[in-house]
């Protein structure tokens, strides 16, 4: 049995080195800032240069559902209204299947995402792997329930936003998104 690096081994290590050292240079930064340019809805809007950004952890009511979605609109708009800069973090999946940047947002210092479940105008929904933030979203949730604020001063769960887009219940949402 031989013990110790041949040439072959020792190639092998430093190519494996050179390659991490290659991809970690290529990552994409953990966090960057944004321009607002406008609000979509409760959890989706569009920063400088067209990009779609979708919150991480939240679900809001979507249009036409139920008077949170204008709600949960207004408070987004007030947060981080159009041209206004916010800091975007990101978790592990970076993009969502419509192509919409993944990402927790941050006005100045308050966490636009949790803020918003915190004050009921939103569903804590988690899509793994993106769960860095989960109980601090789950923390805000129960608060918000406790206090019967937003969407949970009535009967919060008659239609949550995900069965309303696949039309298990309520009306039809809009087309567009």
């Amino acid at each position: 049995m031989r013990i110790g690096w041949d040439d072959a081994m020792l190639r092998r290590s430093q190519w494996l080195a050179l390659s991490l050292l290659l991809v970690a240079a290529e990552l994409p930064a953990q966090e960057t800032d944004c321009t607002v340019l406008r609000i979509i809805d409760g959890d989706t809007f569009v920063c400088d240069g067209g990009r779609r950004i979708r919150l991480l952890l939240v679900d809001t009511d979507e249009r036409n559902q139920s008077v949170y979605a204008d709600s949960a609109l207004m408070l987004v708009e007030r947060l981080m209204p159009a041209g206004s800069r916010v800091r975007l973090e990101f978790d592990v999946a970076r993009f969502d299947r419509y192509r919409r940047v993944l990402a927790y947002v941050y006005a100045d210092s308050l966490f636009v995402n949790r803020e918003i479940v915190r004050r009921g105008m939103g569903h804590v929904v988690v899509f793994p792997p993106n769960v860095r933030s989960v109980d601090s979203m789950r923390a805000a949730a129960d608060s918000a329930r406790q206090e019967k604020l937003g969407i949970w001063s009535g009967s919060a769960f008659e239609c949550t936003p995900a069965d309303f887009r696949a039309r298990r219940c309520g009306r039809s949402p809009p087309m567009s998104r």
